[in-house]
């Protein structure tokens, strides 16, 4: 009985570090290959490298735990973030396009329906990268 419970409170330690450290780092922009996600791709064989190849999808990119550009991502791929109805989405889609793109959260925070809640839930997923300066 002794060894049984020594056994379980090991597997829930290992459990509780593991769940530790994977609560520090996902999701993030940063990605345990060595380059931004934007330089990850997709090899032959289906496995993630930063080299030639395929840029990946927001979706895989989520799926890894990692985050995508807001400004570049297409509007059929933002209707699968959680937390973020279609008429806030269109909104946020027709401002990104009305501006050429958006350069940080207090621009994405003005448009109507994006409250403190959805701010959050979009950056969790969401990295915003603006290429000219204003």
């Amino acid at each position: 009985m002794e060894a049984l419970t020594w056994k379980l409170a090991w597997v829930v330690g290992v459990g509780s570090l593991c769940s530790w450290v994977y609560a520090g780092r996902w999701p993030s922009s940063q990605t345990p290959w060595g380059c931004a996600p934007e330089e990850l791709r997709l090899g032959a064989k289906a496995y993630v490298h930063c080299a030639e190849g395929a840029p990946l999808l927001p979706d895989q990119l989520w799926l890894l735990g990692l985050k995508a550009d807001l400004n570049t991502v297409e509007f059929n791929t933002l209707k699968n973030l959680p937390k973020v109805y279609s008429d806030v989405l269109l909104r946020l889609w027709e401002e990104r396009e009305r501006r050429g793109e958006l350069c940080d959260w207090e621009e994405v925070s003005n448009i109507s329906g994006i409250g403190p809640a959805r701010l959050k839930s979009l950056q969790e997923h969401l990295f915003i990268q603006c290429k000219t300066k204003r």
